[in-house]
């Protein structure tokens, strides 16, 4: 129920608008000339639908912890499931500098993963039009997690290997890519 009431405001407040131009997948065309393309979609390009992406059946709503609001009742929600072996998924949000941003953990009973959010990596509403401009989801697998208890933070992370772009802006030019990381199998 919170994960569904999560999804629906989410979409409205960092939903794309309904004339954005993407490109699934963010395919190159071979060409030499500089090309436009969005990896994933846009309008899924938010934490509820990347993070349901991995979750594997039921998982505990652990909540989502407005900007402001005070992350303990979450936080220990997270951790408790965790400690547990429970799956479980939270989302955090965080101040950004000039757009909507937020950290979101998913727990499957073996893998934690670390998910971040930037709702317009050029600052503001996600809007996918705009060239290089766009919400971004990053994910990462948490090694050597360990439980946080200051600020906004739910884990931290003895290191965080293959983080790879799971939605977001990229620039592509011939076979070359900048910004821009395929989803491994």
């Amino acid at each position: 129920m919170k994960l569904t009431a999560f999804c629906f405001l989410s979409v409205l407040i960092f939903g794309c608008s309904s004339d954005d131009k993407t490109t699934p997948g963010g395919a190159p065309d071979g060409g030499g000339e500089e090309e436009e393309t969005y990896f994933g979609v846009c309008e899924q390009c938010d934490l509820p639908n990347q993070m349901a992406a991995i979750e594997d059946g039921d998982v505990e709503d652990c909540g989502t912890a407005a900007l402001g609001d005070d992350v303990g009742p979450a936080r220990t929600c997270a951790q408790t499931a965790f400690a547990a072996k429970r799956p479980f998924q939270v989302v955090i949000e965080i101040q950004g500098t000039d757009s909507s941003v937020a950290e979101g953990w998913v727990y499957d009973g073996t893998t934690l993963t670390a998910f971040t959010y930037d709702s317009n990596i050029c600052g503001g509403a996600p809007v996918c039009g705009t060239e290089g401009c766009g919400p971004q989801v990053f994910k990462t697998n948490c090694d050597g997690p360990t439980n946080a208890s200051t600020g906004t933070a739910v884990f931290s992370c003895a290191a965080r290997p293959n983080r790879i772009k799971t939605c977001g802006p990229c620039v592509t030019q011939g076979t070359a890519s900048k910004n821009c990381q395929p989803i491994p199998d």
